[in-house]
């Protein structure tokens, strides 16, 4: 029925603002649907109706970010896919340290530095997103799982979110 339909929805809708890992949304709308003993639709409605919720969520986030980044923030969020110095900036900030010798620690200092406006950015954007910490790590993982080249090569907002959520993270 429509009204289940709609409920079910929100219920999804609800859920991608909490975690946008598909996973999670599909746990919540199994869980709502089983609470009220409810049929589930077909897997393929449900996959779906899953993209849709996380692409709206994506595209809702993708709006504040236009709003909230100045012309100079953007630039600063491209320095980070940029390749200066034969490495990604974004790949070298992904290296953590492996042990903890002094010449490690220096490096890891540096890189603080390096983006510690970020850090600042993020800690001004994201509470405007209103999305869990639980998605701010799965987006900052994002980072880790594509690579730079990969990065440069999805839709340019949804990377200023996963950078952000990174940067956020890694700082």
């Amino acid at each position: 029925d429509d009204n289940d339909r709609q409920q079910l929805e929100a219920k999804a809708r609800e859920a991608a603002t909490v975690s946008g890992k598909p996973v999670y949304v599909f746990r919540q709308i199994l869980y709502f649907l089983s609470e009220r003993r409810i049929v589930s639709p077909a897997y393929s409605s449900l996959q779906d109706m899953i993209g849709k919720v996380l692409t709206d969520e994506q595209n809702r986030m993708s709006e504040i970010l236009r709003e909230q980044l100045k012309p100079s923030e953007i630039q600063d969020m491209k320095d980070l896919l940029d390749d200066t110095s034969g490495l990604h900036a974004i790949t070298q900030l992904k290296r953590e340290p492996s042990y903890f010798s002094a010449t490690e620690i220096k490096r890891e200092v540096e890189r603080g530095v390096r983006i510690r406006d970020l850090y600042r950015l993020s800690k001004r954007v994201l509470p405007a997103l209103k999305i869990s910490n639980e998605s701010i790590k799965y987006y900052a993982s994002l980072v880790g799982y594509y690579s730079a080249f990969r990065l440069k090569r999805l839709e340019t907002w949804n990377v200023y979110i996963y950078l952000l959520c990174f940067i956020h993270h890694r700082y």
